[in-house]
């Protein structure tokens, strides 16, 4: 995806969550929405509904300005050029988690509870992109496997990432699966926890093996 197509469909996805937000849903909501959900799918958390219906899009709009500063503030900007299109990939990837996110959101403060799939499904298919891109990517300050080690030794983020890579993949089938398993948010932490903490074991011993 090159970088006009990619900021055309970023821009695109930002308005729909607004309309969805300011046209769509601002109508039939409550006065105080649910905008935070526990374990179990209840709802445990409140705010207006202008601040409710605010959020999201403005939380995707801001993160997009970053998004876009990365390529250019990175000290290692020419490495991130080396998979730009992955990059702008995993951008829209993101604000399509939000878009959901947002509609989810509005949904369940209508009696159609469907936030705790959604988060989910969301989170699954972003691991899933994420493991894609760990392949192409390059070392570089902002996106990947950033530790002391892979940041100092350019094998050392190349062996981390092409296990990572499919670890994550690997991660997200476990997430999309536990949708249908009870304890399914223990399951993603607990997993989730065992690949970060595997990738930086693994990249210090990496190291170590290469220093020695």
């Amino acid at each position: 995806m090159d970088k006009n197509k990619a900021y055309r469909f970023a821009v695109l996805l930002i308005l729909l969550s607004i309309f969805i937000s300011s046209i769509v849903s601002y109508p039939y909501m409550p006065s105080k929405m649910a905008i935070h959900w526990n374990e179990s799918g209840s709802p445990d958390g409140y705010a207006s509904k202008e601040i409710a219906l605010s959020i999201i899009p403005v939380a995707s709009a801001l993160l997009s300005l970053l998004f876009i500063a990365i390529p250019w503030i990175d000290p290692m900007k020419r490495n991130i050029h080396q998979f730009i299109s992955y990059y702008y990939g995993m951008v829209i990837v993101f604000l399509l988690f939000m878009l959901l996110m947002n509609i989810s959101m509005c949904l369940s403060n209508v009696s159609i509870n469907v936030i705790t799939q959604a988060v989910m499904i969301g989170i699954s298919a972003m691991m899933l992109y994420i493991g894609i891109l760990l392949k192409h990517a390059k070392m570089n300050w902002f996106v990947g496997i950033r530790t002391p080690w892979t940041l100092s030794s350019e094998e050392v983020w190349k062996k981390t990432h092409a296990i990572g890579s499919r670890m994550f993949i690997i991660l997200a089938i476990i997430i999309f699966i536990s949708i249908f398993l009870p304890y399914n948010f223990l399951i993603i932490f607990t997993s989730t926890m065992f690949v970060a903490a595997f990738l930086i074991v693994y990249s210090y011993y990496e190291y170590r093996k290469l220093h020695q």
